[in-house]
């Protein structure tokens, strides 16, 4: 079917063009490929494990972990207070933009209303009785 269709679209000479492409792109394939060894065998990694119990090796690994934990502990409650202090910061910039802008909108409302109002009459004899 696609034989059919595909040389109208593509051209007749689609098979070859594409032959072509995915022998460049398997080509590129093969430079890129890394060719020495896994990454597993270059190095190593060593981790001791002290079965026993009640050691004094084993109380001070317990201890080491307990102040890392303890580190840890402290960071989190940090990241927590700055997460709150972010949120209630934006809050108060939103909630300022917002007050601005109702403000801008009373201004404009009230001028297109009559012109700007005033809460003391002037005096003279510019006053118009109403």
């Amino acid at each position: 079917m696609t034989r059919i269709l595909t040389p109208g679209a593509y051209g007749r000479d689609w098979p070859e063009r594409g032959r072509s492409h995915l022998g460049e792109a398997a080509l590129m394939l093969a430079i890129l490929w890394p060719a020495g060894p896994p990454p597993a065998i270059h190095g190593s990694a060593v981790d001791q494990v002290n079965l026993s119990r009640g050691s004094q090796a084993s109380r001070e690994s317990r201890h080491f972990w307990h102040l890392r934990h303890i580190r840890h502990e402290q960071h989190e409650q940090h990241l927590r207070r700055l997460r709150r202090l972010r949120t209630g910061r934006a809050a108060l910039i939103a909630g300022t933009a917002l007050a601005v802008v109702a403000a801008g909108t009373a201004l404009a409302a009230d001028q297109d209303a009559g012109g700007a109002r005033t809460r003391f009459k002037p005096t003279g004899s510019t006053v118009r009785k109403r």
